[in-house]
Order: C-alpha cells, then structure tokens, then sequence
C-alpha cells in the first residue's frame, strides 16, 4: 500500500505518519482494517471477475508494474514485430524483458492499428489505467492505493477501447 495514497484514507495524516502506521507491527493490521472500512471491501467485485484478472487485481504494485510493460508491449506488437536483427531483439529484450516480447508476438492481433508515438511504459501505464478503471468498485480505489505514481495516470480513449481484452490476455503472464 503506497503510503500517499493511504494518508488521505487516514484522517489527512502525513505521508510519513502513513508509512509509519503501515509498517508497524501493531498498528499496520489496524491500519490497513482503516482503509478497508473507507473504501470498502473487495471480495464480492473480485468474485465477478474472471480468475487471472481477479488476481490481478489483487497482486502486489510489483506485479502490477510488470503487467503494465506487458500491456504496453502488446500495443506496440507491430514495432516488436519488426525488429529483425539480432543485436536490436535483444536490445529490447535487455530493457523489457523476453516475456515482453514473447505477450506481444502472441497477442498482435489486439494491438491497435495505430498504436500512436508513446512509449511502451507509457503505453502500457495508461492501459493499465483504463482497465482499473472499468473494474467494479471498490476494486479501481484499492488497486489504486498500490500503484506506483508513475502507473497511475489518465488513459485516452484508445486505451480504453483495447484495455479490456489485453488486460485479460496478459493477466496471466504477469502473475507467473
């Protein structure tokens, strides 16, 4: 739980004090018990899900970041598709990862055809964005509260129409 996020939740206490209250052995079961009564609990939207996106949804920010890199990766399936030589692939596979690359091979057909300048991080951020977005609350608020800023951004009407269906495709990707 990202400190920042949760102090609001808290009454409006510092981020410092927030990041206290969560890593202490006993006030971090009461604090997160704090959250979970402002925003509401999850379980009954995660039940409406399908399994992989169910757990995505509730995964830790780490696994939450890699899913964004694989979803931006599918949207830029075309551009990955075109890298021939070899010192370019593992160019790209030094700074995204084979799995990166492998999502987005096998997941070309959902790319959209024009994928715009964007960057994979980017890209993927925003489609991450869109797909929390769509979910059932309280799920967008307690996802949310884990994301690392960077992933928390506003996506743009693309990212919205392909969110769904790449979420869903690489859900399962990122949480092995």
């Amino acid at each position: 739980m990202q400190p920042g996020r949760a102090a609001p939740l808290l009454g409006g206490v510092t981020t410092a004090t927030a990041a206290r209250l969560l890593a202490s052995p006993r006030f971090g079961a009461r604090t997160i018990a704090l959250v979970a009564a402002r925003l509401g609990t999850p379980e009954a939207a995660l039940a409406g899900l399908p399994a992989a996106e169910a757990m995505l949804a509730g995964a830790p920010a780490a696994t939450l970041g890699r899913a964004a890199i694989l979803a931006g990766a599918v949207w830029h399936a075309a551009q990955i598709r075109s890298l021939l030589r070899g010192a370019d692939v593992a160019a790209f596979v030094a700074e995204h990862g084979e799995a990166a690359r492998r999502v987005a091979l096998a997941h070309a057909a959902l790319a959209p055809a024009d994928p715009g300048k964007g960057g994979i991080a980017a890209d993927g951020a925003a489609l991450l964005a869109a797909w929390r977005q769509a979910l059932p609350a309280p799920l967008p608020d307690w996802i949310a509260i884990r994301l690392a800023p960077e992933l928390d951004v506003e996506p743009g009407e693309p990212h919205r129409t392909h969110a769904g269906a790449i979420l869903a495709a690489i859900a399962p990707e990122a949480l092995a």
